[in-house]
């Protein structure tokens, strides 16, 4: 049933705010032992669905994720004849971080990534449904200004702005 698509979206929230800290934790020390040590601040703010409005919102509400679970299909093989059916749901996550200097945002969109899909691997069952895969599939955006206020500023004025990038992961889940 669709309603499903809202649990799994509430679970994989519920993963982020349980367990993404210590992954993050995690990350951090990986890299400090590579003499690249980098602050990975926990999420300030999850958010279940799309939001319009992050490009507006101020650099003090990042880093932002946004849990989506837009899209839900049939295994396609074997008929069904109106029995119970397996069905593959499509979730993904949109990380958006902020830094001062284009190098750090970088670094941070990469070890966000690393972070989570730890995270996902170590849940192979989501709401009752299996990932398809091991890996997820991620894509790191380019960097952009961004308005520190959130709200129209000089895009060129290092003062009023900072450097913004997106990450999506998405990954298939399997169930029924």
């Amino acid at each position: 049933m669709a309603y499903e698509n809202e649990l799994i979206m509430k679970a994989i929230a519920n993963l982020i705010d349980t367990e993404l800290v210590d992954a993050l934790d995690d990350v951090e020390s990986y890299w400090q032992d590579r003499d690249d040590s980098l602050a990975l601040p926990g999420p300030i703010n999850v958010h279940e669905g799309y939001k319009q409005t992050v490009l507006e919102m101020p650099s003090t509400d990042f880093p932002f994720i946004s849990v989506l679970v837009p899209n839900r299909d049939p295994v396609r093989g074997e008929a069904s004849r109106w029995g119970q059916e397996d069905v593959v749901v499509t979730a993904g996550l949109h990380i958006f971080v902020i830094a001062d200097d284009e190098t750090i945002v970088s670094k941070l969109a990469h070890r966000y990534a690393q972070a989570l899909v730890n995270v996902f691997q170590t849940h192979p069952e989501i709401a009752g449904h299996s990932q398809r895969h091991y890996e997820p599939s991620v894509h790191v955006g380019v960097t952009e200004r961004h308005a520190k206020s959130g709200v129209e500023g000089d895009l060129f004025d290092p003062d009023k702005t900072d450097f913004i990038r997106i990450v999506e992961i998405q990954m298939e889940l399997v169930g029924g």
